[in-house]
């Protein structure tokens, strides 16, 4: 089974942008739609760069441009997010593997981005395959 990783080449501060951007807060819980999430082979010189193995594919958010909030709640206290993003334990599970994905996910923010749950990643139509260097 292949391991889902958030690391530096995630490019996370684009996804805490978004949220920003829609008026997330620290302390608050959401649901949002956070589009064209794409999950991919590791590339070349992430290997040496994160120190990963080589059966992990990254969870980049470097196409995500804005997200829409379905639901929000919570007691905010800080305008400033943070910049880590955590996963669920166990990742985030993606049926077809690598490509583009419209991630549904309930994501908490306190202290750090923590995606919660991402209960049916949608597969986009146009994803491309990015082969691993030999």
């Amino acid at each position: 089974m292949v391991q889902r990783i958030v690391t530096v080449a995630s490019q996370s501060w684009v996804l805490v942008e978004a949220l920003e951007e829609a008026g997330v807060k620290d302390g608050h819980t959401v649901k949002v739609v956070v589009p064209r999430v794409r999950v991919g082979p590791l590339t070349y010189g992430v290997l040496a760069a994160n120190n990963v193995a080589p059966q992990m594919d990254i969870i980049y958010f470097c196409d995500v441009e804005g997200v829409e909030i379905l639901d929000i709640s919570g007691n905010p206290y800080k305008d400033e997010l943070p910049d880590d993003v955590i996963l669920p334990k166990g990742g985030i599970v993606v049926p077809n593997g690598p490509g583009w994905y419209d991630l549904v996910a309930t994501i908490h923010v306190n202290g750090a981005t923590r995606i919660l749950s991402v209960p049916r990643p949608k597969l986009l139509p146009e994803w491309i395959p990015v082969p691993v260097p030999a």
